[in-house]
């Protein structure tokens, strides 16, 4: 508001001029705001709760269902993890049974073994296994010429017509020398008692001892093969030796 205006009244005539004062300016106007740029008020009044009606007996509230609770989801189940594959590689030169190597994988996959590990000790075992058949064929050809060193040692001056017998047998009974080969890949092809024993069968298999004794006269030809022929004179000298240790016997 404007400061009020006071009037003094002067009674001389010689007094000053009466001042009027300036009117104070009025303060500017404040500028109107704008409804939508009004400041929010700070707090929003808390909603007043229902008033229950009065005399309202408490059974007679109402009370809203309960929501009926959501089923858990099942869980997801677990992934299996991925089977591990072992694709195994046998080393050149050694050899293993489908068998054995499917025991392997087994113990391999209970011990939850990497395949590039198992890889590794499956040529680690094959290695070993196959320096110990070295070793022990080694050891058996020593053997076998260790043999043939006694025989000829214990022939001497006859070792090589019985050696002629002993190939007779061979050649009859193993036209192909398949069997002569296995013999020798197993490091027994000089063992003294297998050569003693193949011997007797050449013994017997010379035209001489095949022919009928003296005393019986001459004999037809014997066309028969020559197998039945020896089986025949092993029956007899089986048969001799018997009436021979009977007699042994008696005395």
């Amino acid at each position: 508001m404007p400061d009020p205006v006071v009037v003094t009244t002067v009674s001389s005539a010689n007094a000053p001029a009466i001042e009027t004062p300036k009117p104070t300016p009025a303060p500017a106007a404040t500028p109107a705001v704008e409804p939508s740029k009004a400041a929010a008020p700070a707090t929003l009044a808390a909603k007043e709760p229902e008033k229950k009606p009065d005399g309202a007996a408490p059974w007679m509230e109402k009370k809203e269902p309960a929501k009926a609770a959501e089923p858990e989801k099942p869980k997801a189940a677990d992934e299996k993890p991925a089977e591990v594959k072992y694709e195994f590689k046998v080393p050149e030169g050694t050899t293993v049974e489908p068998e054995d190597l499917g025991k392997f994988e087994a113990e391999m996959r209970a011990l939850k073994v990497t395949p590039d590990l198992a890889q590794k000790l499956l040529e680690r075992d094959l290695a070993a296994q196959k320096a110990q058949q070295e070793r022990y064929a080694e050891e058996l050809k020593s053997l076998d010429r260790q043999w043939l060193g006694e025989l000829k040692a214990s022939w001497g001056a006859k070792f090589e017509e019985r050696s002629e017998s002993v190939k007779r047998a061979f050649d009859f009974a193993d036209p192909d020398h398949s069997f002569r080969d296995t013999l020798e890949k197993m490091g027994v092809a000089n063992n003294r008692k297998l050569v003693e024993f193949v011997e007797r069968f050449g013994d017997m298999m010379k035209e001489s001892n095949l022919k009928a004794p003296s005393n019986v006269g001459p004999l037809a030809k014997d066309d028969r093969p020559l197998h039945e022929r020896l089986a025949d004179h092993y029956r007899q000298q089986a048969q001799k030796r018997q009436q021979a240790e009977k007699q042994g016997a008696r005395r």
